[in-house]
């Protein structure tokens, strides 16, 4: 996405001021590092992709990137720079073998980053590596070596989009992982980042609520956290309290902590707590018709008016009714009833909550 694409030009730009992009593509990544670099490589060993690359570029007025259609392979990434003094090399290798078939290891991927770093390091100092969302930063940072200097998760939308790895040459030390959460109007407003190191983690403590003493606001972690794995770091920074010791669900009592967490993840005021089984399951479908009520296994529990919020006919029926739905959908979460919300608040809601809601404040109830 260019969200993703701007990120990770900035990213660049703060490395280095040249940059040689080994795998371009179609060239979004190389256009968008021209705005951040004074010097952009733009290689693509595919003839028809380096065409179309070239025309775009034309069209698009950016002089300053140079072009080349060489194959990144051992013992020709020389000729492949041809004299270009990068500061940074850019990698986004194929994720398809032969069949289009989908590979995960990063030996299978094209070219091959484990067998041209160390060539790639004769020619420059930094390399800034792009792979798969669902690559696994422990295993990926131990075969790519003590060179591994930041690990940047980055989220957008809602998704796990991209996981960057700058290895610089002269790094030895532990790497840190970053996460980072793009705002929809990314980048007018900042991204929300949260950087730790995995030592850190390791040591680090969480205190959990007892499940008679929830209140306040609950916590969910945006994709880029769920996947830095830094579940006991969040609650001791922003000083929450998890659910339970095994739960990603965290707990504050403050309005303006709830505030501080909403770029990071989803906010949920809590409006009651159940215990987690069927009976309460379906108590909460009938206080809350207008959603759906699951029991945790993505089993619907046929409650509420209509008995099927998602069949045309019933939703049909109540919309003649009582209005629009809303598309909520409220899930139970270790006792804790999780009001989900797409749409401005509902007049029957907000009579079943007792008051009104304000959509400024948190992104939904619970």
């Amino acid at each position: 996405s260019s969200a993703t694409a701007r990120y990770k030009a900035s990213f660049a730009g703060r490395i280095g001021k040249s940059i040689a992009d080994l795998t371009g593509g179609l060239g979004v990544d190389s256009w968008f590092f021209s705005s951040r670099s004074e010097k952009v490589l733009y290689n693509e060993m595919q003839d028809i992709l380096c065409k179309a690359a070239r025309h775009n570029f034309m069209v698009l007025n950016a002089m300053n990137i140079s072009i080349s259609n060489e194959t990144a392979q051992p013992g020709c990434i020389g000729q492949l720079l041809n004299g270009f003094k990068p500061d940074i090399v850019y990698m986004d290798p194929a994720r398809r073998g032969e069949g289009g078939k989908k590979v995960f290891l990063i030996e299978e991927c094209t070219p091959d980053v484990l067998t041209l770093k160390e060539q790639i390091f004769k020619h420059c100092r930094h390399i800034l590596l792009k792979l798969s969302p669902m690559a696994d930063i422990t295993m990926a940072c131990s075969r790519l070596g003590t060179t591994c200097r930041e690990v940047h998760i980055v989220a957008s939308g809602g998704e796990c989009k991209e996981l960057l790895i700058w290895m610089d040459r002269e790094w030895s030390g532990e790497y840190t992982i970053t996460a980072v959460e793009l705002p929809s109007d990314y980048p007018d407003m900042d991204p929300a980042s949260f950087s730790f190191c995995s030592s850190e983690e390791k040591i680090a403590t969480a205190s959990t609520r007892p499940r008679n003493d929830v209140s306040g606001f609950l916590f969910e972690p945006g994709k880029a956290l769920m996947k830095a794995g830094c579940f006991n770091l969040i609650a001791n920074r922003f000083g929450l309290s998890k659910l339970g010791v095994s739960t990603h669900y965290y707990v504050t009592e403050s309005h303006d902590k709830a505030d501080e967490l909403k770029p990071y993840g989803k906010v949920y005021m809590i409006l009651s707590v159940q215990p987690l089984d069927k009976r309460s399951i379906k108590a909460a479908g009938s206080a809350y018709p207008r959603a759906e009520a699951e029991n945790g296994q993505g089993q619907q529990a046929g409650v509420g008016r209509g008995q099927a919020p998602q069949g045309k006919h019933g939703r049909e029926r109540d919309e003649a009714e009582h209005g629009p739905f809303l598309d909520t959908q409220t899930e139970c979460a270790h006792g804790v009833f999780i009001e989900r919300r797409t749409a401005g608040p509902h007049p029957l809601l907000e009579k079943v909550a007792g008051k009104k809601t304000d959509e400024d404040d948190c992104e939904g109830e619970e």
